[in-house]
């Protein structure tokens, strides 16, 4: 899983963190861990773009953005990956 904190003054929020990979084995337990924090806003972007089996009945699901997207693309229809557009993350 890859973390990127980021902010978009316009949500009001103290904190957004984007997880790639938020749906696999190890993401979804830092999206889980990360959304228990007070103020953290949570999106988790993988190609699945829902939480994984295991969670989907769990009620702190309701509260992560799931994106579908996938790294290989260059354009979507979601303005969360389009803000990450030709970011370097390092």
């Amino acid at each position: 899983a890859i973390l990127l904190i980021f902010t978009f003054p316009c949500l009001g929020m103290a904190m957004n963190v984007a997880v790639f990979g938020g749906s696999g084995f190890i993401g979804s337990r830092v999206v889980q861990t990360l959304n228990s924090i007070p103020n953290c806003h949570v999106i988790s972007i993988s190609r699945s773009g829902g939480p994984p089996h295991w969670f989907k009945d769990e009620a702190w699901t309701q509260s992560v953005d799931w994106i579908c997207a996938d790294a290989s693309t260059t354009s979507s229809d979601d303005p969360y990956v389009d803000a990450l557009a030709g970011t370097n993350i390092e």
